[in-house]
């Protein structure tokens, strides 16, 4: 959860934690009614001389299982010697983070309402380098008065405390508000989730395993926060039935299974009561659809992303308290539902399957501020209601198959709805596309100031403004029909994979050049030696040719590799005469040549390399 967000529950919780105006009984939630949103204390316990004795003595000990000395604050911790009998039973009281119930019911410090007059109420030592466990004494002295506990954000671990086997009296039984969040603990929730009279209960950051225990056994939970923790199996089936459970959050765990929704009949449905609640439990792997009866629930921030869900929206449509939904990186599909809600201000549906067009009745939410759908199937056009939504900060189509409609430029001539246009002054920027530089797309009107931030491929105004990076050029994709921009190459990948086929080795490169400037020279003198020395038809020196990698190129390109191979013949045959070379006989793109004499066969190889380097091939071919 955002520190915004954890804010936000701090403050809730404070308001709730004030002293009840009026008491009211306890209703079994069977019948769906809303609780007393301060729980009636379950136990009524006089902590005397002798339990706060005790209770002293087990501060000690914490004190020093936590590794005191190195807390950042211990203001009056040891200022006094537990052993010394001292008769000031109370004077922990007044150490740091410590607060005790006064004889008229309330905390010393905050006014809450206790019950445990003399006893310890309250321990609050959050972000205070505590590094230790929560022993069995320590909480056995303490577990009947306290009604806070907040040791979040230090390096406790080990377990969570659990209730001991054969306990005669209510376990913790007025212990509102337990914070360790986190810190290092381990092993299971178990026990914590049982006490009735807890409001918040915040684990979040730890280490801890098991299931989710069933929410039944904590009525009056407001706040319940399990996030970034390893339990698994399968969300609480009880998770919408505690009727003031505000804030539900598990996200980040290896949850797996179903997301279970009520079940009503008509007389049900019109009983059930519930206050506003936000749920996250994203990043699990939760699968199947979202349960229709999702809609009786009065969700105002629903956080499903990054599971593995499936089936459509149409369960949750219907959820009139709807303020922010973020559903991204699921499997779901089918259409983009008009969502019951009037006040929805973020969605977030990116990277799903969903398909058909953008509904229309999207525009008339006026708080919306945030709409992510990249990266689905959506097709058709931005509606034109969209240009009334003046709260709209963040609007992402990226990955999709919507285009403007090519009839219906704007004012501007543009390819694109009347309240876009593309920022000329700007230059052009990069885009989704790679190597493609496009015009930033910004909004047209100042009532739309907000909008700020805009993402859509080059392809929903038809590559308008558009051009290539330097080094590539623009052609079309086979498969999609959309425009892209292509590495241009010096030389066409024809031209390149028949001239490496007869490069040979750095050393004939070399010899090439030296040809060049002398060819005549070479020429004359082979011609004289052969006239001086060997009489004709003494000797033979034979000359086997092969194009190297031909069948690679007739695979990747037969029409291209058909027109090299002509032109490769062509040249050959026309530069034998001038050695005095033969053709003997072909097989498939191989030459078997004769020549006089040696001398014959080489100057020609070095020259008819440099013919195919520099003949006249026809671009066109490629």
């Amino acid at each position: 959860m955002s520190s915004f967000g954890r804010g936000l529950l701090q403050v809730a919780f404070a308001l709730l934690l004030r002293p009840a105006i009026a008491s009211q009984a306890l209703t079994p939630y069977a019948n769906f009614s809303i609780y007393s949103l301060v729980p009636p204390f379950n136990s009524v316990f006089n902590c005397n001389s002798s339990c706060q004795a005790e209770q002293r003595k087990a501060l000690q000990l914490f004190y020093n299982e936590t590794r005191g000395n190195n807390w950042k604050v211990s203001t009056a911790w040891n200022s006094l010697d537990v052993s010394s009998g001292s008769s000031d039973n109370q004077t922990h009281c007044n150490w740091f983070g410590i607060s005790c119930c006064s004889v008229n019911n309330t905390v010393q410090g905050n006014g809450n309402t206790c019950n445990t007059p003399g006893g310890v109420a309250s321990i609050t030592l959050p972000n205070n380098n505590l590094d230790g466990t929560l022993s069995e004494d320590f909480i056995a002295a303490i577990e009947q008065t306290m009604t806070i506990i907040d040791l979040h954000g230090n390096s406790l671990y080990g377990h969570l405390p659990e209730r001991p086997v054969g306990l005669d009296h209510p376990w913790m039984a007025n212990l509102q508000s337990f914070n360790v969040a986190r810190n290092n603990f381990s092993g299971p929730l178990a026990s914590l989730a049982t006490l009735s009279s807890m409001m918040l209960l915040d684990v979040t950051f730890n280490q801890l395993t098991g299931t989710i225990p069933q929410l039944m056994g904590m009525p009056y939970i407001f706040t319940l926060c399990l996030a970034a923790n390893q339990f698994e199996g399968q969300l609480p089936t009880d998770w919408w039935q505690p009727p003031n459970l505000a804030f539900f959050t598990a996200e980040d765990n290896n949850l797996t299974g179903t997301i279970s929704g009520p079940h009503f009949n008509w007389s049900e449905a019109v009983s059930y009561t519930h206050v506003p609640m936000v749920l996250d439990v994203s990043a699990n792997s939760i699968t199947g659809s979202i349960p229709p009866g999702l809609s009786y629930v009065p969700i105002r921030d629903l956080n499903l992303a990054a599971n593995s869900l499936t089936g459509t929206l149409d369960g949750m449509a219907g959820i009139e308290a709807l303020i922010r939904v973020r559903i991204d990186h699921n499997q779901l599909t089918g259409t983009i539902p008009s969502f019951s809600s009037t006040s929805l201000q973020g969605l977030s549906l990116q990277n799903n399957h969903f398909s058909g067009f953008i509904p229309a009745q999207i525009g008339s939410e006026s708080d919306l501020r945030y709409f992510h759908v990249g990266s689905n199937v959506l097709s058709g056009a931005l509606p034109e209601s969209f240009s009334t939504l003046d709260q709209l900060q963040v609007l992402n189509i990226a990955d999709v198959a919507m285009q403007h409609d090519l009839n219906n430029h704007n004012s501007r001539g543009e390819k694109l709805p009347e309240w876009l246009q593309f920022a000329s002054r700007q230059g052009r920027q990069a885009s989704l596309q790679d190597k493609m530089l496009c015009l930033p797309v910004v909004v047209a009107s100042t009532e739309l100031a907000a909008l700020t931030s805009i993402t859509m491929y080059p392809a929903y105004f038809h590559w308008q403004n558009c051009i290539c990076a330097a080094g590539t050029k623009q052609a079309t994709d086979a498969n999609t029909g959309w425009q892209v921009c292509i590495p241009y190459s010096a030389v066409s990948n024809a031209t390149v994979a028949l001239s490496s086929a007869f490069a040979g080795t750095a050393f004939a490169m070399t010899a090439a050049l030296y040809v060049i400037a002398t060819r005549t020279r070479l020429f004359a003198k082979a011609v004289a030696w052969h006239k001086r020395h060997v009489p004709p038809g003494r000797t033979v020196t034979l000359v086997s040719t092969d194009i190297e990698g031909s069948t690679a190129l007739y695979e990747w390109n037969p029409r291209v590799a058909a027109a090299c191979n002509d032109l490769h013949d062509n040249l050959l045959r026309a530069s034998l005469p001038e050695f005095f070379g033969y053709e003997t006989g072909t097989e498939g793109d191989a030459f078997l040549l004769a020549f006089w004499e040696p001398a014959d066969a080489v100057v020609w190889a070095i020259c008819f390399q440099q013919m195919l380097m520099t003949g006249n091939w026809d671009h066109h071919h490629f």
